[in-house]
């Protein structure tokens, strides 16, 4: 899958970050997804702390 595009959130990064890490979010936000699924969590929370 490819996007393009661009668009202007008038919230705050860490919110957003936070809503690109939320799965139930995503599914509703990006155009052709019917299922998502975490995986490696606490892999990426490890790394970005």
């Amino acid at each position: 899958m490819q996007l393009t595009g661009k668009h202007v959130i008038s919230a705050a990064p860490a919110k957003v970050w936070a809503m690109l890490m939320d799965t139930d979010t995503l599914a509703k936000i990006v155009p052709g997804i019917t299922s998502l699924e975490k995986s490696a969590t606490i892999l990426l929370n490890q790394y970005l702390l």
